[in-house]
């Protein structure tokens, strides 16, 4: 039987890398790709400096997808943070991303938001795009909106997940089989998948492949230190500390900012100031490797990660479930 997530996307094994902030690049993404899934380019892939400039953000974007076409022949797919209504400053970052987008050719791309923006996925199937789109805090009302508006591919995020986690809490077994259900499109599952062992368990719900993070941070070619990676493999699921964030919640490793930051978010203290004392969290943490003042967001699934893998080998493992 033909996997319909790899024949819209053109690719071989139905496996996503996903748009993690920071811990993305050329090399990480085209090694994804080399292995036959979907390698992917997250918000600030390949920097490692701060930028609060939108053009330099697009022209950084711009020298990645160029760098990425180097490594690799095959496809790949860049994270477009879709702009949020009467929030001027996401349309602002936006504008020259989007620009680049078409000057460089890049026909498939991953939309993410915490709502679906409907004017422009309008908009970029106008322009040609290949849209997979993943809904921060998805329900099935989300979902079925999203294939409304005419996405191409789809992926239904578990609480498992790691990053951003849906405001709902909503397990992947328990959101999964109802978006099956509710929609058409070929769907992603999301959230907690780091082995075959997870894999088989969502194709089993009719999922036609995964969209994974965790897993990925913990091989060679990921930019993330090795420190990150270290913490990863050493820490238990039942250590890790969650708090509430701008977009939905957080979980990560228990260090210093994330566990301050759960101290608030028990006490109360309202969304945005939390979300100030973890700014900038993701690249102190994950890419420098300063874990006492970042923070390394996982999965909840990290017991199943015990050692640093290739993407070869994380592609074709899971891979064998579909």
């Amino acid at each position: 039987m033909k996997n319909r997530v790899c024949e819209v996307l053109g690719i071989e094994k139905p496996v996503i890398g996903a748009a993690m902030s920071w811990v993305s690049n050329a090399e990480w993404a085209a090694a994804i790709s080399n292995a036959g899934g979907l390698g992917c380019l997250g918000p600030n892939c390949g920097a490692t400096e701060p930028t609060d400039s939108p053009e330099e953000t697009g022209e950084r974007l711009r020298q990645e997808i160029r760098k990425t076409r180097e490594l690799t022949d095959k496809p790949f797919t860049v994270n477009y943070l879709l702009p949020i209504e009467g929030i001027e400053a996401t349309y602002a970052f936006a504008g020259p991303v989007y620009q680049v987008l078409k000057e460089e050719n890049q026909k498939i791309i991953l939309t993410s938001g915490a709502v679906v923006n409907e004017d422009e996925i309008t908009r970029l199937k106008k322009d040609g795009f290949i849209i997979i789109h993943r809904d921060v805090c998805p329900t099935v009302d989300s979902l079925k909106k999203a294939e409304a508006c005419g996405v191409d591919v789809l992926i239904a995020t578990g609480y498992e997940a790691g990053g951003h986690m849906s405001e709902h809490r909503i397990s992947l077994l328990s959101l999964f089989p109802q978006a099956r259900a509710a929609v058409k499109l070929p769907l992603l599952a999301a959230g907690g998948i780091c082995n075959a062992a997870g894999a088989k368990a969502v194709a089993a719900m009719g999922a036609e492949g995964a969209y994974v993070g965790t897993r990925f941070v913990v091989t060679e070619e990921n930019p993330a230190s090795m420190a990150c990676k270290q913490a990863i493999i050493n820490a238990k699921a039942e250590e890790l500390v969650e708090f509430r964030g701008m977009i939905g919640h957080m979980r990560t490793t228990p260090n210093k900012v994330g566990l301050e930051c759960e101290r608030m978010s028990r006490e109360g203290v309202d969304a945005g100031t939390i979300s100030k004392a973890y700014a900038g969290g993701f690249r102190t943490g994950m890419l420098l490797g300063d874990l006492e003042n970042g923070i390394v967001s996982v999965s909840e699934a990290i017991g199943m990660i015990n050692e640093i893998l290739t993407c070869q080998q994380v592609v074709d493992d899971i891979a064998t479930a579909f």
